[in-house]
Parts: C-alpha cells; structure tokens; sequence
C-alpha cells in the first residue's frame, strides 16, 4: 500500500495554520490557552490550540484533523496541557505545561512551527496533574447514552456503597507535623522490639520523601508508618534470641547499629543543617584529592573534618557552617595555591551559600502565601494571586543556576584574565537580577499581598545580591 503523499506546506498547517494560532497565543498573554502537541512519523511538529476545550479534548481533536489531512502521526509523541506567553517571563517564548515528559527532539520542532508567528523560543515544562483531569462531554456523552437507551428500563442497580471521604491534598507542612508526632511514638517503641528498625526505615523514607517534594510518596510511608506503629505497640515487647555462640574457627561480624528516631526527629527538626551535610558528602572526592598536594593541606584539611564533624554531631549550625566555609576552599587548592587563593575562594563558599539560603527563604515564604490562597475560598481575587505566586515561583527558579555556576566557575578559574572576565559576568548577573527585582509589577504584586503575610522577594534577595557586588570588586584582588 503506497504512503499517501507529503503535504506541499508544512505539516503543522493541516492542523492549525499560523493565523490561527497567532491571535490565541496573544490571548495566552492573559490566560494559558488548551494544547495538544505531537510530532508526525517524518518528525514535523504539530500544535493545535483551543481557548475552551479541554486538555484532553483538545489532543482528541489533533488525532481527528490529523487523520483527515491523513497525517501519518507518532502516537508516542502526542502530549496535552496548556500553552501560554509569559511577558514577564520571556515575551518571545511559547511555554508549554503537558502530561508528561516530550521526547528530546521535541522542542526543536515545535520552535521550526512557532518562528512562523514569530517566536522564537519553546519551553517544556510537565505537569503531571494533567493526567487526571476528566475529558470534556464525559458526563454529556454518558446522558446522551442514557436517552438513546429503550423505553423500558431495566431495573435499577443497588446502590453503591457510601463513597469514602476524599483525602485532603498533603502539603509539606502537615505531612511533616504529622511524621512529628509518629516520630514521638516510634521513640517509644523497645528497642527490643524487632519492629523498631523498620518503623525507623519508614520514617526516614518519608521524611525524604516530604524534603524532595514527593507528597505522594511521603504520605504513602506516612500510612505505612502508623500502621506499623499500631501493630508494634499492640504487641508485647519480644527479648532477642541470643546467638549462638561463635566457633573458633569462625567470627560474628557485629550488627549493624540501627539508627535512632530521635535521629531522624533532629533532621526534621533542623533542615539547615541537613544542607551543609550534604555540601560536605559532596565536596568529599575534592577533599581527597587536594589533601595529595601537600601536608600542610592535608592536615589542615584533617583538622577542618574532624571539627565539623563535631559541629554537626552538637548540632552548631554556625560553627558547622563556618567550617564548610573553610573546607570547601581547601578543596579547590592545587599544589601552587596561595593564601590568598584561599581567603578568595572562602569568599565564594559564604556568597554561594548566603545566595542559596535566600533563596530558599523566599521560597518558603511563597509556599505560606500559596497556602493561606487555598486556604481563604472566600477571596475572589485568589486565584489571581496564586497564578501570579506561581509565575514568580517559577521566574525564581530560574535565577538559582546562573549566579550558582557563574560563582562556580570563578572559584575554580586559576588564570587571572579568565577570573577577571568571569568576575565580571559574575556582577553582571547579579545587576540584572537586581534590576528585575526592583522594577518588576510581578514582584512588588506578590509582596504587596492582602494576606498578611510578608514574601520579602524584593528584600530578602537583594541583601546578597548587593553583598555579591561589594564581594567581587574585592576577590580578584585577594587571588591575584
């Protein structure tokens, strides 16, 4: 059977031409517009956009126009969701938010479709919510079923068994209040108890689970966690069997010691210092490797490890805090560095960080302002915010790896004219990122909020970027 032959324009055009397209992308300006996106079996992209339908309607219809303009589709390709034009963000890109993940190719070709228009960019973004989302004319579809049904019907079917009360979407607050207080009962479980060791492995599962975001996942572990704990208090406490006395000839290694809840409780109870934990573990192999170009280095690296190994056991977050600071400049040294390499690159360790844990503050703050949104049903305006909360939330996440690999890439330039020019890009990331925070509307709408409660975007990231400013001027000057 022969293929049917190629379309003399493009093949996005058999779905939805550019003047149509044109008018409501403008409208996505305002509100994000319905789309279905996909790639033919050639690979040309395809877009259909529509200002009513629904996301899963709206993928129906591209299957439906592309099989009578008998488009040869990649039906593993095809994604729904919405489409929208974000001035704030890039006014010449086309964001995207579909169910699922594109393939890689993906974006390329749907740039070749809107550069008609003209835009020049596409994001992909996944929102995986999208899945869930009932198809437009299900219910109407089901009546018409019904009415087209014989006069008489047929007997009623019992009814069905009183649904279960819907669960309340988690959000990290509650879930980590509510592993809190499990957190207090597994602590009094025996340790002599051979449950204890799993109810401390849920336990630990669920508190990543909640710190990566997975809420899910985390209430998943949560349940299992207070099953568990119902059953091991129910139950009498169990002495362990002693073990059998070892032969000579053959050793016992020893058991490996199970870790604590109240461990787990302190993790939970101070997230900070669960940052620099993991900044350590990851500056370890760099650590190795500077300690081979000197002793004086390797003892002093030594000396550092040994000291905020004993913070984080006291849990000083300052003196913790501190001694990264310190560890992570020697492990940048080579066998050339200078102290004054060194007192640099301890500058870099305290903005990088100083710049993190702004960010994550402001984070914390949209977080209490999408909730207290969602909380107050009564407001007509909420929805407004929380789209506005959203937009900046996402603008946000953009700003985090610019600056973080631009500081980055400074600490490790050991050429002076690469420091300088790096230097410079440096200062002028953090000037623009200044600029947006104070002259952007969407900025001083969310701080300007009827909630009560104080986001600080403007403030809280400005105090570093403007220390980063002061800091730069002074650092290739120090690692000359």
């Amino acid at each position: 059977m022969a293929a049917p032959p190629k379309p003399k324009g493009p093949a996005s055009d058999l779905i939805m031409t550019s003047d149509k397209m044109k008018p409501l992308l403008a409208l996505s300006k305002r509100e994000p517009v319905q789309a279905a996106i996909g790639l033919t079996s050639d690979g040309d992209g395809l877009i259909l956009l529509d200002k009513k339908a629904k996301p899963k309607k709206v993928f129906a219809m591209l299957k439906a126009e592309a099989g009578k303009a008998k488009l040869q589709l990649n039906m593993s390709s095809l994604r729904f969701g919405r489409a929208e034009v974000d001035t704030d963000y890039d006014s010449g890109m086309v964001r995207f938010f579909i169910n699922k993940d594109a393939p890689g190719n993906m974006r390329m070709k749907l740039v070749e479709v809107v550069k008609r228009i003209p835009y020049q960019k596409v994001e992909i973004n996944i929102d995986p919510s999208l899945e869930e989302e009932a198809e437009e004319g299900e219910a109407e579809e089901a009546d018409a079923s019904a009415a087209g049904a014989d006069a008489v019907a047929p007997e009623p079917p019992p009814p069905p068994p009183p649904a279960a009360a819907p669960t309340p979407e988690a959000d990290p607050k509650s879930l980590a209040a509510e592993l809190a207080g499990l957190l207090r009962r597994v602590a009094e479980v025996p340790g002599t108890n051979p449950a204890k060791p799993r109810l401390v492995k849920l336990a630990t599962d669920a508190n990543v689970q909640i710190k990566t975001n997975n809420l899910t996942a985390a209430a998943d572990f949560i349940g299992q966690l207070r099953t568990a704990l119902d059953e091991a208090l129910a139950a009498p406490a169990t002495s362990p069997t002693p073990s059998p006395t070892p032969s000579p000839t053959t050793s016992t290694p020893p058991s490996p010691k199970p870790v604590e809840a109240t461990k787990v409780q302190e993790t939970l109870e101070d997230p900070q210092l669960e940052k620099v934990r993991l900044a350590y573990r990851n500056i370890g192999p760099a650590l190795k490797q500077a300690a081979t170009t000197s002793q004086s280095t390797a003892a002093a690296i030594a000396d550092g490890e040994a000291a905020i190994e004993a913070a984080l056991e006291a849990h000083d977050f300052a003196a913790a805090r501190e001694q990264l600071f310190a560890l992570v400049a020697l492990s940048k040294r080579t066998a050339p560095t200078s102290d004054g390499v060194t007192a640099g690159l301890v500058e870099f360790a305290k903005l990088r960080l100083d710049w993190d844990g702004a960010k994550s503050t402001v984070g914390g703050h949209l977080a209490e302002l999408r909730q207290a949104i969602e909380d107050d049903e009564d407001d007509e305006d909420g929805p407004v915010f929380a789209t506005a909360v959203a937009k900046l939330g996402e603008i946000l996440a953009t700003f985090s790896e610019g600056l973080g690999d631009s500081l980055d890439a400074l600490a490790n330039a050991s050429d002076p004219g690469r420091r300088e020019t790096l230097r410079a890009k440096a200062g002028e990331i953090g000037d623009r990122y200044l600029t947006y925070l104070t002259s952007s509307p969407l900025v001083k709408h969310v701080d300007a909020n009827p909630y009560d409660i104080e986001v600080g975007v403007g403030t809280i990231l400005a105090e570093p970027l403007n220390r980063l400013k002061t800091r730069l001027a002074a650092i290739p000057a120090a690692a000359a």
